[in-house]
């Protein structure tokens, strides 16, 4: 379950050590025709970039492994994770080095795992290629990235599959500047509203009602945020995407579900076991939620679409292979749509997902092992 996407935040600090706020659309030391004015005039636009004391970007200024990995893990939104007194994970990062914490916290989420000697080298320049492996190993893609020639090209491939490398020179000043950083941040910044603005264009989910439902009764949009939500720990994909189910399920029938939070549910024993996860069976405020094995269904395309054209609140779906969950949320010209825990994000075609193994969305079907639904 210990699957990412990079997600953006308010809160997200860019780049560590820029701590004075810049123009909101430039800086002085950012021409227009610079190449990668486009991503830094953008994201300090938003509020994601800063400047320094004079307002500079200082785009040629290289980032070191120890700031690009603490960028890593606030881009993430896992800081909150980080232990109060980390362990020592390289002999050239000391337990009380600055970003001792980052480096444990990042080695636990299997964004880096430094060198065969056992060092990180946490004050070197981290290289583009370095830069887009973290990346891709923070997006739960490690393995896709493996199976297509590992380091660097299998992780270079993936990142130019999911666009995040589009107007980055690799080979051109091979260490990783400020200019760059922000270029690749752009990308995911952009690969995320594209995906946000096709899941807004989709068809409903509450269009295609099971009839079966009372038709006096309005669920609403049930694409609607208060429907969408993101996992609140690492390994809680499931509790999250039950949540979002049961939230739909209640809605449907007319009832309140500000009260079914994650919390709520994992509070609750007969749901949820911090050692086990989701309970193959359970109830919550009367609705009964039962899991089925799908290892030996042939076609588990059909199966899938059939069982949601029936299921509007839901089903939920799990690969034991990429080790997460998601929420089926409906199906529609050949497309599955999904709310990802991971990143927060709701009807998303499966194939866009970077969340579970597969790079197709016939792969990613075809690796469900076990779904949850209602019973009721």
């Amino acid at each position: 379950m210990k699957k990412y996407i990079l997600h953006v935040v308010a809160t997200l600090i860019v780049l560590s050590c820029m701590v004075v706020q810049a123009s909101a659309t430039e800086f002085p030391d950012v021409k227009d025709n610079y190449y990668f004015a486009k991503a830094v005039n953008t994201l300090a636009k938003e509020g994601y970039l800063t400047g320094d004391n004079n307002g500079n970007f200082n785009p040629d200024a290289e980032i070191t492994r120890a700031e690009f990995t603490a960028l890593m893990c606030r881009f993430m939104g896992i800081e909150k994770y980080m232990k109060n007194s980390p362990a020592q994970v390289f002999t050239d990062v000391s337990g009380d080095f600055w970003a001792n914490g980052y480096v444990e916290l990042a080695v636990r989420n299997g964004i880096i795992d430094g060198y065969d000697d056992g060092t990180f080298r946490p004050s070197q320049s981290v290289t583009k290629e370095q830069a887009i492996k973290m990346i891709i190993c923070a997006e739960g893609m490690g393995k896709e990235a493996m199976d297509k020639g590992g380091y660097p090209s299998g992780y270079k491939f993936i990142a130019d599959k999911l666009g995040i490398t589009k107007g980055l020179n690799i080979e051109e000043n091979k260490n990783l500047k400020r200019k760059d950083a922000a270029v690749l941040i752009y990308n995911i910044v952009t690969m995320i509203e594209a995906s946000k603005t096709q899941s807004s264009n989709s068809q409903s989910i509450a269009d295609n009602k099971d009839l079966s439902h009372n038709e006096n009764q309005t669920a609403g949009n049930l694409n609607s945020d208060a429907f969408i939500l993101k996992q609140e720990e690492p390994d809680s994909c499931t509790a999250c995407a039950a949540t979002m189910l049961l939230r739909r399920i209640a809605a449907l029938n007319g009832e309140d579900y500000s009260s079914i939070t994650e919390q709520a549910v994992k509070d609750d024993e007969s749901i949820w076991s911090d050692e086990l996860g989701l309970y193959e069976e359970f109830e919550y405020n009367g609705h009964k939620i039962s899991s089925l094995s799908i290892n030996d269904v042939g076609d588990k395309a059909g199966y899938l679409a059939d069982t949601i054209s029936k299921h509007p609140e839901g089903i939920v779906i799990y690969d034991y292979d990429g080790c997460h969950a998601l929420l089926l949320t409906g199906y529609s010209n050949s497309i599955f749509y999904v709310s990802d825990p991971a990143i927060g994000m709701g009807n998303l075609p499966i194939g866009e997902t970077t969340t579970t193994a597969g790079s197709t969305a016939e792969e990613k079907i075809g690796q469900i092992d076990k779904i949850w639904l209602s019973v009721n």
